[in-house]
């Protein structure tokens, strides 16, 4: 089941900002 942090990644990544939220969670968490 998916937890309200990766419901809330899931919905911020259908932005346009999808890019920069993806090298900003690579970053924090790669």
């Amino acid at each position: 089941m998916l937890t309200a942090r990766e419901i809330a990644i899931y919905a911020l990544g259908k932005t346009e900002g999808v890019n920069s939220l993806a090298e900003t969670l690579g970053k924090r968490y790669g």
